[in-house]
């Protein structure tokens, strides 16, 4: 008995090492892309819409210049069509210098119809304006713009500083009732927030603040106030979705387990009737060529029981995809 509480002591150390040297050295010095497809309702000029989703930098904690030119490549292999950030992106003041290398590395992130920020409520707010006015970033707290892209109907997007139904109205109260936007965006840092306003006509918002909490025995502690109810993930509430980011920085302890930094990369596709055949196969398909989908639904087919393995599904399934590899695989359509 004395020698199994030993080992399991030992056993337990080594356990409780392993945690404290990722979490401390490991975790807050990686990360990873989230590819999210949203089949979400929009009109042929946006459909393939590559957004990416940054929140919670914490620039001078855990990411440093050499982590956020790593961030920066991997956007632009990415080549995104809209870049947002969330919030909470530069929390200190910074020298002279520092603020110049800052400016060069934002300025090297592409994204094709624009590039938008607002701030968290951990942002040092005179850093963050001096440093983004000198970027090719569009500051958007309590504000709105149009993004266009082909055509005549515009993406609304909104930026709120904080999220109140007071925010939401001072962003919102100037925009034209007649225009009958393609699709609507609302930027805001602190998810929670969602409850306190009627959200209902937006078709996807973005957040951050959680940092993706702590997952201990399947449940999210450490999580700050303003992202308890909704702290990591994808959240359907009616026809909104809220997608809340794990951040790439770390607030006061520069610790990270189980909840890996993380680039937000969407990709927004028309829902379409002949989608339904791939999306029986895989709800959530990634991005392949057509040879390697076939391939897909071949083998998912083969593993089925007859008749539904019959090649006569499988070759009608797999016509199906190829003509409409355009709206499945939007890399074919010049997005890759």
């Amino acid at each position: 008995m004395k020698k199994f509480l030993i080992q399991f002591s030992i056993f337990i150390t080594l356990v409780i090492i392993i945690i404290l040297v990722y979490g401390f050295k490991i975790g807050p010095n990686t990360f990873k892309t989230k590819e999210v497809r949203l089949s979400l309702g929009i009109n042929d000029n946006f459909n393939g819409l590559k957004v990416v989703h940054l929140s919670d930098i914490y620039y001078g904690n855990s990411v440093d210049k050499k982590f956020l030119k790593k961030i920066a490549d991997e956007i632009n292999l990415i080549n995104p069509d809209i870049l947002v950030i969330t919030g909470d992106t530069f929390i200190y003041d910074y020298a002279s210098d520092e603020i110049n290398e800052l400016v060069d590395i934002f300025n090297s992130m592409n994204a094709k119809l624009g590039k938008y920020i607002i701030s968290g409520d951990k942002d040092n707010l005179d850093a963050l304006k001096n440093i983004i006015s000198k970027t090719n970033f569009n500051y958007l707290d309590n504000t709105y713009t149009y993004i266009y892209s082909n055509d005549s109907t515009p993406i609304l997007l909104v930026g709120i500083s904080d999220s109140t139904e007071e925010n939401l109205h001072n962003a919102t109260k100037e925009i034209p009732l007649d225009i009958n936007f393609a699709f609507k965006i609302l930027l805001m840092h602190k998810p929670d927030g969602i409850d306190t306003f009627d959200h209902s006509s937006y078709n996807l918002v973005l957040s951050g603040h959680s940092l993706g909490g702590i997952s201990l025995f399947g449940k999210l502690i450490n999580l700050p106030d303003g992202a308890k109810k909704y702290p990591s993930g994808e959240y359907k509430l009616g026809n909104t979705t809220l997608y809340v980011s794990n951040g790439l920085g770390v607030d006061n302890v520069r610790f990270r387990f189980m909840n890996k930094p993380s680039i937000n990369f969407y990709r927004i596709i028309k829902w379409d009737i002949s989608l339904i055949f791939y999306l029986l196969v895989e709800p959530k398909p990634p991005v392949r060529s057509p040879v390697a989908i076939s391939s897909s639904v071949s083998k998912y087919f083969w593993k089925t029981p007859w008749p539904i393995a019959s090649p006569f599904l499988i070759m009608i399934s797999s016509s199906l995809i190829l003509m409409n590899a355009n709206i499945i695989c939007p890399s074919l359509s010049g997005l890759p």
